[in-house]
């Protein structure tokens, strides 16, 4: 559960972000439900989601289980000015999703 928890919670980020899209999330949970004998709920309604608008997926992802993260508290520091700017917590997570979506399967 921890793998699909932290995989759902950077699809939910990437959508959020705009750098990843309602596709790849539907294609995520649907080799997951091919691959798991009794699948997470949460997925089947992830897989159903291709027509659903990203705002809506993104509250699906939401439904694994999602915690605050340090990524979280690095765009909050940003947008408030404490601590860097949005554009390099961005650049933080397009570099982290980058590494992780040349992995087959990922997403």
């Amino acid at each position: 559960m921890d793998r699909l928890k932290n995989e759902a919670e950077h699809l939910r980020f990437g959508i959020r972000g705009g750098w990843l899209n309602v596709e790849q999330a539907v294609a995520w949970a649907d080799r997951q439900i091919a691959q798991s004998p009794a699948p997470h709920p949460a997925l089947l309604d992830v897989a159903l989601a291709r027509n659903r608008s990203r705002e809506e997926v993104v509250a699906l992802l939401s439904e694994f289980g999602w915690e605050p993260t340090a990524l979280d508290d690095e765009f909050a520091l940003a947008e408030r000015g404490v601590y860097g700017t949005v554009f390099e917590a961005q650049e933080r997570l397009l570099t982290f999703l980058r590494m992780h979506s040349a992995r087959p399967n990922t997403y």
